[in-house]
């Protein structure tokens, strides 16, 4: 067994860089007197392995456990903020769970976290947005089911996120960021009909997506948001966005469309193959 270390706060009521570096141990007990846990206060710790937190913690620092690759378990069930990079390249840690408190996710929060496989939400949160790169090169992470109350997924949110199949978008998300979705194994996707905004290369070289269908909603699809996409069959747009981007498909993939659309000019000019709509969706 290693060692287990419980910390007891003095005045302050935040576990702070000078207490984390005493810290020599490989299991680590907050209690229920401490609220948060300081910015970078367990920095390239490569020993810890075990963070039990008290239900009082609720909010982790910028770069809190940066690098700590030995760390394996953490409870961040009671965690409302989480703030940036704050488990960038932990590559043993497995398994989180978020709770319906969860109000922030820093950018690069989880980057890195190469054998992260499970990640729980609660079905609806707090959280308004997935910040930038929050589960970048997240390479083993299959499925995620994100929660209710989101309206964005930033720039490269699940960034070469190899591994992942599998997404649940709820209905509320307006943006989907930059690279959002680069390289992920996604095979198929449904957009929200609230989605406003597809962000450049957000599903460039997903080389197993077969079909995709543009809301009504979207009004904007940036730069090569589906090149690279080998597999896609089909592109179907519901409704007219007002701004494309350049090359947004391969020349492989057919464009569905109204007769007569900004699309269909578009696909012209750009010497895309073209199917029309069927008269049920005009």
């Amino acid at each position: 067994m290693g060692q287990v270390r419980t910390w007891h706060a003095d005045a302050k009521d935040i576990f702070n860089c000078e207490q984390g570096k005493k810290f020599k141990g490989r299991l680590l007990t907050l209690e229920d007197v401490y609220h948060s846990i300081d910015n970078q206060a367990l920095k390239n710790n490569m020993k810890i392995k075990s963070v039990k937190l008290a239900d009082s913690v609720k909010e982790i620092g910028n770069q809190s456990f940066y690098n700590c690759t030995a760390l394996r378990d953490i409870n961040l069930e009671n965690v409302s903020q989480i703030r940036w990079e704050s488990f960038l390249g932990c590559v043993h840690l497995k398994e989180i769970t978020l709770s319906s408190g969860i109000r922030y996710l820093g950018r690069r929060s989880f980057s890195g976290c190469k054998r992260l496989n499970c990640v729980k939400f609660e079905k609806s949160t707090m959280l308004k947005g997935i910040e930038a790169g929050v589960f970048q090169n997240c390479e083993s992470i299959e499925k995620i089911s994100l929660p209710k109350g989101l309206t964005e997924i930033g720039n490269k949110a699940f960034y070469k996120c190899t591994s992942l199949k599998d997404i649940e978008l709820p209905e509320g998300i307006q943006v989907i960021g930059n690279e959002a979705f680069y390289q992920t194994a996604i095979q198929g996707i449904k957009l929200p009909s609230t989605l406003v905004e597809i962000g450049n290369s957000a599903f460039l070289k997903c080389r197993s997506l077969e079909f995709i269908q543009i809301p009504a909603s979207v009004k904007k699809i940036g730069r090569w948001s589906f090149h690279g996409c080998r597999q896609l069959k089909k592109v179907e747009f519901l409704g007219e966005p007002e701004e494309i981007g350049e090359w947004i498909i391969n020349k492989s993939t057919v464009i569905r469309c109204k007769k007569g659309s900004g699309i269909d000019a578009y696909c012209k000019e750009k010497e895309f193959q073209i199917e029309y709509i069927d008269e049920e969706y005009t």
